[in-house]
């Protein structure tokens, strides 16, 4: 008995959880997961999910199936690399010192402290290539009080690409935003600081200085926004190319 088929709008209902939850999987493993190396490995397994989910969920060919498999991966793929923010959490205005232990803070704006171009340095992570050999670099400095003396324990610190500080860092006002784990930008801290804890064992917390006026993490959802929308124009296209050919051709009999 011939499986009844699945509406045109059911397949882009299907498509669309399954985008979501592999955005929210993508999401949590770079939020909980300490190592990039791991972190990659679950996303890699969560995309092979959706690719069988793509091949098999049509018999509309290699083109609908491929078309079905590009839609599904945007999401994780956007959410894995493009999004370098929590993008849910609090806000919280404090002293620099307090942060560490906010572990659900995404946003901060420090009482006491700001970031001291003076003390940044430079660091430079190789890229080993195969014909040549590059690298990116990152600049690094602490936020500080303005007490602070040599010795004296550093809870945050903001990184930003390339080799100057970034010119938020010199500008009034400004907020601390938490970045989310990175391979580059922790090879670039250690390579900094040696990576070192806090004295009551936590570890300082790393992210990037901006205006305030931006909205980095209004941003992130943007982006996310497009993304689900070019993920689901995909695969509906795919759904699309299924259904015609899944149409039975006509037999000429008038």
């Amino acid at each position: 008995m011939r499986a009844r088929p699945v509406s045109a709008a059911r397949r882009i209902g299907i498509g669309a959880a399954a985008m979501l939850a592999a955005a929210v999987f993508a999401h949590a493993v770079r939020l909980a997961v300490p190592g990039e190396a791991l972190a990659l490995v679950l996303l890699f397994a969560s995309w092979l999910v959706l690719g069988a989910l793509a091949t098999t969920a049509f018999e509309g060919g290699l083109v609908a199936g491929l078309l079905g498999l590009s839609g599904l991966l945007v999401l994780p793929l956007v959410m894995g690399f493009a999004v370098d923010v929590p993008l849910l959490g609090r806000r919280a205005t404090l002293p620099v010192a307090e942060a560490p232990a906010a572990r659900l803070t995404t946003r901060f704006r420090f009482t006491d402290a700001r970031p001291r171009p003076a003390l940044a340095r430079v660091a430079t992570i190789p890229i080993h290539g195969r014909y040549r050999q590059s690298s990116f670099a990152y600049v690094i400095a602490p936020v500080l009080p303005a007490g602070w003396r040599a010795g004296d324990p550093v809870p945050a610190w903001v990184i930003a690409e390339g080799h100057a500080p970034a010119a938020a860092w010199s500008e009034p006002g400004g907020q601390f935003i938490r970045a989310l784990p990175k391979g580059d930008h922790a090879a670039a801290f250690w390579q900094v600081t040696g990576g070192g804890h806090l004295p009551d064992g936590t570890r300082p917390i790393v992210g990037r200085w901006v205006a305030e006026e931006r909205d980095p993490v209004g941003e992130a959802w943007a982006r996310l926004g497009l993304a689900l929308a070019g993920g689901l124009l995909g695969w509906s296209a795919a759904v699309g190319l299924s259904g015609r050919s899944e149409r039975p051709a006509p037999d000429g009999r008038g």
